[in-house]
């Protein structure tokens, strides 16, 4: 049972984390975060460093908090009705980031704006949730 809980916070860890690293590189490739018009290369790489990882402390807490509160009730609903594979826990992982994200952007500015955040979520969502099933099982079967 030790090993399991472990096993269980260690894919939790391990998947904040990559969902907050894909989410922090599309925020800098979105917003062209590594660029400065005039700065020297040391200055845009430097910079773009520090955003990265200031983006990816914030991501990764709220993939955390989405983890806690909306991953692990769902990733027990689907572990008791059988759906453990490795796609399920991608998709899972993707259209629950997304109707979360697109569910706090509705509230944030308004329902016409809600796809936005959806659309942008969906490939963090699927990365933290490859991750997760990934590291909860180790690339072998869920029995």
């Amino acid at each position: 049972m030790i090993q399991q809980t472990k096993n269980a916070a260690n894919a939790l860890l391990a998947a904040s984390g990559a969902g907050g690293a894909v989410c922090s590189a599309q925020f800098l490739i979105v917003t062209g975060g590594l660029t400065g018009a005039g700065a020297s290369i040391g200055t845009v790489v430097w910079f773009g460093l520090l955003l990265f990882m200031v983006t990816w402390l914030v991501a990764a807490i709220g993939f955390g908090l989405g983890l806690l509160l909306i991953g692990v009730p769902v990733w027990a609903a689907l572990v008791k009705l059988g759906w453990m594979s490795e796609g399920v826990a991608t998709a899972a992982g993707a259209i629950l980031v997304a109707l979360a994200s697109g569910l706090l952007g509705s509230i944030a500015s308004g329902l016409g704006s809600a796809l936005q955040p959806a659309v942008f979520m969906l490939i963090p969502g699927a990365v933290a949730g490859w991750t997760l099933h990934r590291v909860a099982y180790g690339g072998r079967k869920p029995s």
